[in-house]
């Protein structure tokens, strides 16, 4: 006996009604962020391929995971399905499969509706798809009429095609812009910038500020592989967005490689932004050991010259604050990749900083 057969709330749902009507997430009236769907490939990405190749293979692999993603929409219909394809997939041992290579749904902004996943069997090398739907009204905070959906894209999967199910008939219109919607925030770092280990793909702590802040974002966390080379520097450099997060202390080598590319990558930054807030972050590791101590003083260093030089729009986030307070042993999974409790720390801890550097960016302040 399966568990699915003891518990059927185990059990994926399947897309069985008979007026479900196949949208293409890349036609009108959705609205994709943090993501661009490249034909050559057939695929969905978060950078260039020319880049991502000319920075290092980890990069050239992971650019095609889609981190970051979201499609936007306004819907009345009763019930959202997804019919999903990936070119490859990966099983891990330490984050669950809804966070690798699920989507996650969310209503007006806030409520979390539901995790479509695939069957743990399903995912191989290989290219496999899947289906998946819900019933929003059966939440108590659904109400009958219109609503805006966003779901969210897999952390560590890649998207060759995603179509949005919804009844035969029904409304669908554009999504409202994001109360900052011109320019993205940017992020820069490691794994736990991609989203490493969330349980879905919506509460890493860069989706969260997403949503708190009413904000775009572009997520370029490239797990193990951040580590500021030149191709990427003048990428970063060449975007322009609202705010810029640093964060990529954890994949650097070594203290000389820190100390090497950290206020370069900022300095090379900063001459193209002038006046582009900037938030640098030292890593939230669990213990705080001599070694965490000599990264945060380089990175600090960074932040200490900028201000010295006159620059008001620079915020420094020391690592040791982002799992602050009451059961800090549970916010990562193995010392390192946070639980869902660490992201939300990590969230609650940036949001403050981010809100003013976005007044500040887009003139309230």
């Amino acid at each position: 006996m399966t568990l699915e057969q003891i518990d059927k709330n185990f059990k994926l749902s399947a897309v069985t009604e008979k007026d479900v009507v196949w949208h293409d997430v890349r036609e009108v009236p959705f609205r994709i962020y943090g993501v661009y769907y490249e034909e050559s490939e057939g695929r969905f990405r978060r950078l260039p391929a020319a880049v991502a190749e000319a920075t290092s293979a980890g990069v050239a692999t992971l650019a095609t995971h889609t981190s970051g993603g979201r499609v936007r929409f306004v819907t009345d219909s009763p019930y959202i399905a997804i019919r999903a394809v990936s070119s490859a997939g990966t099983r891990f041992s330490h984050m669950p499969l809804s966070g690798v290579h699920g989507f996650a749904l969310t209503e007006d902004r806030f409520h979390f509706v539901h995790a479509f996943m695939p069957e743990f069997t399903a995912v191989t090398d290989a290219p496999f798809a899947f289906e998946s739907i819900t019933y929003p009204w059966h939440k108590s905070f659904h109400t009958e009429g219109k609503h805006l959906y966003s779901i969210s894209f897999p952390l560590y999967g890649r998207t060759d095609a995603l179509f949005i199910g919804l009844k035969e008939g029904c409304l669908l219109e554009a999504a409202p812009d994001y109360t900052y919607e011109e320019k993205p925030v940017l992020f820069y770092g490691s794994s736990i910038t991609q989203g490493g280990c969330a349980s879905r793909s919506d509460t890493d702590y860069v989706s969260r500020l997403s949503r708190m802040l009413d904000t775009d974002i572009l997520n370029l966390g490239f797990s193990g592989s951040a580590r500021a080379e030149d191709a990427m520097i003048a990428y970063l450099a060449s975007l322009d967005p609202s705010v810029f997060v640093l964060d990529y202390d954890h994949n650097t080598p070594s203290l000389e490689h820190l100390e090497a590319t950290h206020e370069k990558l900022f300095l090379a930054f900063r001459a193209a932004h002038p006046d582009t807030p900037v938030i640098m972050m030292s890593r939230p590791d669990f213990h705080n050991g001599l070694l965490n101590v000599e990264r945060r003083a380089i990175i600090k260093k960074t932040y200490d010259n900028a201000k010295a030089r006159g620059d008001g729009r620079v915020w420094f986030i020391d690592g040791e604050t982002l799992f602050a307070g009451e059961d800090r042993e549970s916010c990562t999974v193995e010392d390192c990749h946070p639980t869902d409790l660490g992201f939300f720390r990590m969230a609650k801890t940036v949001e403050p900083l981010l809100r003013e550097a976005l007044a500040i960016a887009y003139g309230e302040k």
